[in-house]
């Protein structure tokens, strides 16, 4: 015996390709037990009111989106990717010298570099 598996996109043609392969003789049809037939539900479309961090995100988000625009259009340069990267090392170590002062422990720092370039002291 050979088994052939169907894959049906359109629910909707599932019950017609079912007659049809039950209608020629030799051929059984099964479901398979794993997937057994259900009605698919439309999800609902509700939607909530955001957060004032998720506002705020989904601004800074289409600033970002705006200036990627621009710089493909060549209306703006933006920086290079390094210096992003050192001013985050930065701040993550600028944080954790915070958080060190705050708790009286001795803990030693080296300032971070990264690429190759020392960080830029902030103005």
């Amino acid at each position: 015996m050979t088994r052939l598996i169907i894959h049906i996109n359109d629910p909707k043609q599932e019950k017609v390709v079912e007659e049809l392969l039950e209608g020629v003789k030799g051929i059984a049809v099964e479901r398979d037990p794993a997937k057994p037939k259900k009605k698919v539900r439309a999800k609902a479309n509700v939607k909530r009111k955001h957060t004032p961090a998720e506002k705020r995100f989904m601004a800074e988000l289409t600033q970002a989106m705006q200036e990627v625009k621009d710089h493909v259009s060549w209306k703006k340069k933006l920086g290079l990717a390094r210096d992003l990267l050192n001013e985050l090392v930065g701040s993550i170590h600028d944080r954790l010298r915070q958080s060190a002062e705050t708790t009286s422990e001795e803990v030693s720092f080296h300032e971070p570099r990264l690429c190759g370039t020392a960080r830029q002291p902030h103005a």
